[in-house]
């Protein structure tokens, strides 16, 4: 069963300027941390460089350097704690790093854990078989995290967030833009877990995925995504395709918060959700808020050829 939904609604604008406030909070902290000393650039690659590995550089950069790195493929898991950084590849197709299985590609969070909070940029990179409970790819706490024309693919959590997990922990009165998480042209494919195959977002996370693909992700619950309660989010120009779940929400699985606590707040805005399959209910939207009241639709949305257990085209 096909259904074609156009919706025109207004702009949820309170989700809007959340985002403009956590870009802007995070540029002025960015430039707070490091305006006592000049930038720099560290540079990795295979041979002629100052580093050979990328964990090197990581723990030779302080906040606000920069780490470029070439071509090729690097098997590493990379902690970066307790520093603002931006970390460029040379491009998806060119520069890799490849966990190994031996625990998530980048563990992202300020140490001791639960305490502080850092901005990280990662861009032109290719993030590959990462193991963890939580975020196989990329674990991150307590950070605003930019992640930027990249690939996320065949990692495996036996948790939550196959390819991604954005966690709450952080100071007890940090802001909600270091609970931030920016997703910008990036492919996430083929990975697993157990809620959230490929993103998973706890609560109070707040999240904006633009111009991306999450596809052929796999889930007990959420193949393609699992937004927890108390979250905004904002997904646009996004493809979610070819994602499976075992239970509920193909696509995504949208939750409602338990009894007092808010339920999440997802936007979707000129988005294609087609040819997700869920073995209960929701094969392209799954939402436990009563009435969907967590969902807002905005511009032309495309929901199609979705297939659930319970509801086929959903």
């Amino acid at each position: 069963m096909n259904l074609r939904c156009k919706f025109h609604l207004t702009a949820n604008l309170s989700i809007c300027a959340l985002f403009f406030l956590t870009l802007s909070m995070s540029s002025l902290s960015l430039a707070a941390h490091v305006s006592d000393r000049h930038r720099m650039v560290l540079h990795v690659c295979k041979q002629g460089c100052r580093f050979e590995r990328i964990q090197m550089a990581v723990d030779a950069a302080r906040s606000g350097d920069t780490i470029q790195i070439g071509p090729g493929t690097y098997f590493e898991n990379v902690d970066i704690n307790n520093k603002d950084l931006t970390v460029q590849g040379a491009s998806s197709n060119q520069t890799t790093v490849d966990g190994r299985f031996r625990g998530p590609v980048f563990s992202i969070l300020p140490l001791p854990f639960g305490t502080g909070s850092q901005i990280v940029s990662l861009s032109g990179l290719t993030i590959t078989h990462g193991r963890n409970d939580t975020g196989g790819g990329i674990m991150v706490a307590g950070t605003v995290l930019t992640v930027t024309d990249s690939a996320i693919v065949s990692n495996w959590a036996t948790q939550s967030g196959g390819g991604i997990d954005a966690l709450l922990e952080g100071t007890a009165d940090a802001s909600t833009s270091f609970r931030s998480l920016i997703i910008q042209r990036c492919l996430i494919a083929r990975n697993r877990a157990l809620s959230g195959g490929g993103l998973h977002t706890q609560a109070e996370v707040h999240s904006l995925i633009s111009n991306s693909s999450l596809v052929g992700n796999h889930a007990e619950a959420g193949g393609g995504a699992f937004i927890e309660y108390a979250t905004r989010s904002r997904i646009e120009n996004t493809t979610i395709s070819d994602n499976t779940a075992d239970g509920d929400g193909g696509g995504i699985w949208v939750a409602a918060g338990g009894e007092g606590e808010p339920a999440s707040m997802v936007t979707f805005s000129h988005d294609a959700v087609v040819n997700n399959q869920a073995a209960l209910s929701g094969g392209g939207i799954f939402s436990s808020c009563l009435g969907g009241h967590c969902i807002v639709l905005e511009g032309e949305n495309s929901v199609t050829l979705n297939i659930s257990g319970s509801t086929p085209g959903d």
